[in-house]
């Protein structure tokens, strides 16, 4: 009523737009769970970018038209790739580009890109610390006096120490089967030391499991 009386009867306007909702029906906002910030110290430009990249083929037109300033001569192309190779998430890429972009500038966006090629093939030596923290932000992670690399000879009895393994029996038959990789590169014997393997940023080793089970050792 404050607002009412100061203005004195002026004419006044108001503006309003529809709630984001996702194909699902899941509403785009600060409640919902994975939800993202504009604040690269509360979502890291590798994980914004990364949101967008994982949007739905149902989604992402939608978003593009909402939320970037592409011209809709290039949505349309965009459409038609999802119709003919979603395999390829070109639209989903180019929303991640554009939007990362806008919002943390064009040296942000590069490292993004960087990281999210390093995780599928890449090299992991290009990424620095924040970086490699960023990506493996939310899988376990296990820290060690940066001593232990000099106490601990065998690749297998550290991995054991992190509880990457429950016994050294667990890893070789791991390595055996070809399943252990070290900063992503494959473990082949059995007898592999620790100062065989650089670390990542000087401090980080990251063991995979598999294809997607990861573990993070931190030296401090």
């Amino acid at each position: 009523m404050d607002i009412t009386r100061r203005l004195n009867n002026a004419s006044t306007f108001g503006l309003t737009f529809p709630l984001v909702t996702k194909s699902d029906g899941a509403k785009f906002g600060k409640s919902e769970k994975g939800n993202i910030w504009l604040d690269s110290t509360r979502t890291s430009p590798y994980q914004f970018y990364q949101f967008w990249i994982n949007q739905a083929d149902a989604d992402v037109s939608r978003f593009l038209r909402y939320f970037t300033f592409l011209p809709e001569t290039e949505i349309l192309a965009l459409d038609e790739q999802i119709r003919e190779a979603p395999q390829e998430r070109a639209a989903q890429k180019r929303l991640a580009e554009e939007v990362t972009r806008l919002v943390h500038g064009e040296t942000a966006l590069a490292n993004a890109v960087t990281a999210s090629n390093a995780m599928f093939g890449g090299d992991w030596t290009a990424l620095d610390a924040q970086t490699l923290l960023d990506v493996f932000s939310e899988v376990p992670h296990t820290e060690m006096p940066l001593e232990t690399l000099q106490r601990t000879e065998l690749l297998n009895d550290l991995l054991v120490h992190a509880e990457v393994f429950a016994s050294k029996g667990e890893a070789r038959r791991l390595i055996r089967n070809g399943g252990l990789y070290v900063n992503n590169m494959r473990i082949e014997k059995e007898d592999v030391t620790c100062n065989a393997l650089p670390l990542l940023a000087g401090n980080l080793m990251v063991a995979r499991i598999g294809k997607k089970s990861y573990h993070l050792i931190r030296f401090v």
